[in-house]
């Protein structure tokens, strides 16, 4: 596990299987049907009938318009640790110049939002973007860690987040995505204190 700080915001980097983690939020990254699902965790299945119910209510309410780009959804989580699911989506990496790096930093940034609205405390994301939707998983970790370190430490004359989530669990599922995000966190680790990196 890699484990820094960003100002408040404790910021755990781990390999998992997201449907166990004992955190308010769960991110979900879905399509705009709410029906597949793209990062690794099988959240829905594990969520057993409740979360079902709950995607099938939430999928009438949207209608044919479907869940839009980089939208934060939340509902209940059903049998998961979580309390609540964070659903988001995301289009498929093309070749930089559609606006998918901005999608994915407004992904990141509305289910945190969306957690802040709703005083969640912890969230944990999986490895968005990476896997089926093809983004270069250097550029996704990168937008992950600097659009987190960004959100969480916000302060201006409208908002203050600072303290607002006590902490934000990035979820790998495989040996390989932890390695990718080990190398990129090192990059930019000279901006966080007390960094503590293991495996």
């Amino acid at each position: 596990m890699i484990e820094t700080y960003c100002g408040q915001t404790t910021l755990q980097i781990l390999r998992g299987h997201l449907p166990e983690r004992q955190v308010d939020a769960v991110v979900r990254e879905t399509d705009a049907e709410l029906e597949e699902e793209f990062a690794p965790g099988d959240l829905v299945d594990a969520g057993g009938p409740a979360l079902r119910e709950a995607v099938a209510d939430a999928r009438q309410k949207l209608g044919e318009s479907g869940l839009g780009e980089s939208t934060a959804l939340v509902t209940e989580a059903g049998d998961l640790q979580a309390k609540a699911v964070i659903h988001t989506t995301l289009p498929p990496w093309k070749d930089r110049f559609h606006g998918e790096k901005i999608a994915l930093e407004k992904a990141y940034e509305n289910a945190l939002v969306a957690a802040i609205d709703r005083e969640f405390k912890t969230i944990a994301f999986p490895a968005l973007a990476i896997g089926e939707r093809g983004f270069p998983g250097y550029e996704a970790v990168a937008i992950a860690l600097n659009t987190v370190e960004r959100v969480v430490t916000l302060k201006d004359r409208r908002t203050d987040y600072r303290g607002a989530i006590d902490r934000v669990e990035l979820v790998v599922a495989t040996k390989q995505d932890f390695q990718l995000y080990q190398e990129v966190y090192e990059a930019y680790a000279h901006r966080w204190g007390d960094q503590n990196v293991g495996t």
